[in-house]
């Protein structure tokens, strides 16, 4: 009886011990999902990474391995990495009015209000010279040329001269008045300062001595040309041309209103002029002719009014940009001063209080090297960058807390972005984001394939070229050109060999390590899709008559010639390369030998096929059709083992999961599905709003990733659950670009390449599990919560970090 009652009682404790641990895990969850969403809510408000942290805070670590998973938490934290673009923060102690990157762009110097600079180190973010000496707020500081000085002005009214490397103050510029120029020429040799109720004088750089002073009114802004040659002036009705050499005044144009902003044009042959804020009575940029000293057009019609060094030539000059205070941009002709583009909604009537000191919204805007892309400011702090060749908004950039007073690009790598704000802190951005990679095309690339060692990416479409780029840098190694309009390429399964096919009908085959052509052969057909075969000796090509040709890779030598259709051009190469399975026009899929004897007809479907993949082993392949099923047989009797209903559309895609236990397809209808091949119940991915094109497996199985032409964007899902991880890549809905949108996994399922009509290519970092990407993450922002934010977001103190204070 003891024994019983024993047994008995330790059931209960068992039991006890269960249903708190069961309580403990649910309560864990609710927690967690909590965190999740404040993740989701951070991120959308630009804070990411806080986000990235609180997703961190929801997810086992190797502190923590007991906490539970979290399927919302592993979402939370991809998408607040996706987003995050922010590389380093710098902070000099006060609101920074500027910030400059020297020549080779591994150095920043920033001009602070607690009337210092302060030069920076960007590999480590760590300050390596303080700048101190001035007597008022520091608003402008510049590299040389060079690179091994630096010149600042402050509101002392004085410009300094600095040794960059060590931070010693070498000569005093005076007087330089308010609203100061303080300038370095394109050679270095010169500096030109400016301002309130001071000449406008030049000095020798190496000496420090003034060189010449030009006479001016009460109110003096000035700028150099682009080969140093002249400078100009500009005075309450008056735009001044000086020759740098004597000071002569060369050229004397009348203005109607108070230029803030002068820039000349890269050929020196154009000068544009932006106006200062209410003081211009009209809010009109000019745009003037040098050499005849005439206005060539007024760029009006801002809503709101333009930024004080928002008026800027391209560096090409083939573009100018007025830029507003809400952060829209007009983009101008660059010679002739028309209207080309308006960059956003315009909110009207948007200026500074009339109390506000105009040198403390001196905001500007900023091309990159190449001119591609716009990089503009709201008086919010937001930034935005804009595509300025197809005049679309290609990402919004949040994170500072007050106004942003100065941005400016690297000039060795358009992709990083640097602002100076009134929060107190200098920011470097990774523009493209922490897990993506731009790949810039001159036209538009239809295709992206990976090597198959993952290592490179092969991409083009758009005109005569195809691109090798390295996956990891984003570096174009070698560009081959075909010298006609390429349609597919494909590497070799040794990754040594490419195969371009073009519509005229030429392959080309190139060596990768040489980029020389080795061998070229013609079809009668145009060609739209390609392949080796497993072997590497053999190429299937897909003739765009709906005709496959089976060539020797090396000779040219025609091997088979293979009947298709036009839903399904291409032949389907098993894995062991011994079995092509084709379809026709008369619904049925044939197995045939690589001579193009067939071998057994698989006859089922009620309409033409379109889709098809054999699994693994080759022992089953799998067929779609537009007869809304998808159906799996048997390669060694040509049987349907299983046919698949329940899409309400024309199935598009099908694959086989890697241990070949799933098959997934795509639809017509919106959404993919994950079968078992064995039998019983599917996974439905909802989430698409158009026609899926394709879809496919990581090479783990973990993961799908769908695209869509029609919705135009490409989606990450858990295949367990079937739920939608992230939207890995869209388009901007208002703008309609035409072309296919496609998605390419690597092999080894780290990347995936996204082509969507843009001039580009996306490659976005991918994780194979849940702990990588949680140490991808910590790597990323390596430091913990702050005391403050752990109180703002309800969570409790960690002593080992310190307290929050108040």
């Amino acid at each position: 009886m003891l024994a019983l009652m024993a047994g008995a009682g330790a059931l209960v404790a068992l039991k006890a011990r269960e249903e708190a641990r069961g309580q403990r895990d649910q309560a864990l969850r609710n927690q967690f999902l909590s965190l999740s969403f404040l993740s989701e809510r951070s991120a959308a408000a630009g804070n990411t990474e806080a986000a990235i942290r609180l997703a961190l805070e929801a997810l086992p670590s190797k502190e923590q391995p007991e906490r539970p998973y979290l399927f919302e938490a592993e979402a939370a934290l991809y998408n607040a990495l996706l987003a995050h673009r922010q590389i380093k923060i710098l902070r000099p102690g006060a609101s920074v009015a500027d910030a400059a990157f020297n020549p080779t762009g591994d150095r920043v110097v920033t001009a602070s209000y607690d009337k210092t600079a302060a030069v920076w180190d960007i590999a480590t973010g760590a300050e390596t010279a303080i700048l101190k000496g001035h007597d008022g707020a520091v608003e402008r500081a510049e590299f040389s040329p060079d690179g091994s000085r630096i010149l600042t002005a402050a509101r002392d009214g004085t410009a300094r001269l600095w040794d960059a490397l060590s931070g010693e103050q070498l000569y005093i510029l005076r007087p330089v008045g308010n609203y100061p120029t303080a300038v370095f020429s394109p050679d270095g040799t010169r500096m030109l300062t400016a301002g309130e109720n001071s000449d406008a004088t030049l000095w020798d750089a190496r000496t420090g001595k003034r060189v010449l002073s030009v006479s001016s009114d009460a109110y003096t802004r000035a700028a150099f040309s682009a080969d140093g040659r002249s400078f100009a002036t500009a005075g309450k009705h008056f735009v001044s041309i000086w020759n740098t050499a004597d000071g002569a005044l060369t050229q004397s144009i009348r203005v109607t209103s108070w230029p803030y902003t002068l820039a000349f044009s890269p050929d020196g042959s154009r000068l544009v002029a932006g106006p200062w804020g209410w003081h211009s009575h009209r809010d009109t940029s000019s745009l003037f002719d040098l050499s005849k000293g005439i206005e060539i057009a007024k760029l009006a019609g801002s809503k709101s009014d333009t930024q004080l060094n928002g008026v800027i030539f391209s560096h090409g000059g083939q573009r100018i940009a007025t830029i507003s205070l809400d952060g829209t941009a007009r983009v101008w002709d660059g010679t002739l001063g028309t209207l080309d583009d308006l960059l956003g909604q315009e909110v009207p009537g948007l200026r500074p209080d009339i109390d506000t000191d105009e040198r403390d919204v001196e905001m500007n805007g900023a091309f990159t090297p190449d001119d591609r892309f716009l990089a503009t400011a709201a008086i919010n702090g937001s930034i935005r960058i804009w595509d300025a060749e197809r005049a679309s908004l290609v990402t919004t950039i949040a994170g500072h807390d007050s106004l942003v007073e100065h941005l400016e690009f690297s000039p060795v790598d358009s992709n990083i972005l640097l602002s100076a704000s009134h929060d107190g802190t200098a920011r470097l951005w990774d523009v493209d984001g922490a897990l993506t990679t731009a790949l810039s095309h001159e036209y538009r690339p239809t295709f992206a394939v990976f090597s198959p060692d993952s290592i490179h990416l092969l991409t083009g479409g758009g005109d005569s070229a195809a691109h090798l780029w390295d996956v990891v840098s984003g570096r174009e190694i070698i560009r081959l050109d075909t010298h006609q309009i390429i349609q597919n390429a494909t590497f070799s399964p040794d990754g040594r060999r490419v195969a371009t096919a073009s519509l005229e009908g030429v392959v080309r085959i190139f060596d990768v390590a040489t980029g020389h052509e080795t061998a070229q052969f013609r079809s009668d057909a145009g060609l739209i899709k390609i392949q080796f075969g497993r072997d590497g000796k053999s190429l299937v090509c897909a003739w765009i008559n709906g005709t496959a040709q089976l060539w020797h890779a090396t000779t040219g030598t025609e091997l088979a010639v293979i009947n298709t259709s036009s839903n399904l051009p291409q032949a389907i190469l098993s894995p062991d390369g011994r079995l092509i399975l084709s379809a026709r026009e008369d619904n049925v899929g044939r197995l045939l030998t690589t001579s193009g004897a067939e071998l057994r007809a698989l006859v089922g479907h009620q309409n033409r096929i379109t889709a098809a993949a054999f699994n693994p082993d080759g022992q089953l392949v799998a067929t779609g059709s537009l007869d809304q099923t998808a159906r799996i047989w048997s390669t060694t009797e040509g049987t349907s083992v299983r046919t698949l209903e329940g899409h309400t559309g024309a199935v598009t895609a099908v694959a086989f999961s890697p241990d070949g236990q799933s098959l997934l397809t795509a639809s017509r209808d919106g959404t993919a599905r994950i079968w078992s091949v064995a039998g019983g119940p599917e996974t439905v991915l909802r989430g698409h709003s158009g026609a899926l094109d394709s879809a496919e497996f990581s090479p783990n199985g973990l993961y799908v990733v769908t695209a869509s032409t029609e919705d135009r964007t490409v989606r990450l899902w858990a295949a367990q659950s079937g739920r939608q991880i992230a939207v890995l890549g869209s388009q901007d809905g208002a703008i309609f670009r035409p072309g296919f949108t496609r998605a390419a996994l690597s092999a080894d399922g780290t990347h995936v390449a996204i082509v969507s009509g843009e001039t580009r290519v996306s490659i976005v970092r991918l994780f194979q599990t849940p702990k990588e990407l949680v140490e991808f993450a910590r790597r990323t922002v390596p430091r913990e919560l702050t005391p403050c934010e752990r109180r703002s977001f309800f969570l409790p103190e960690d002593p080992a970090n310190g307290t929050c204070p108040g």
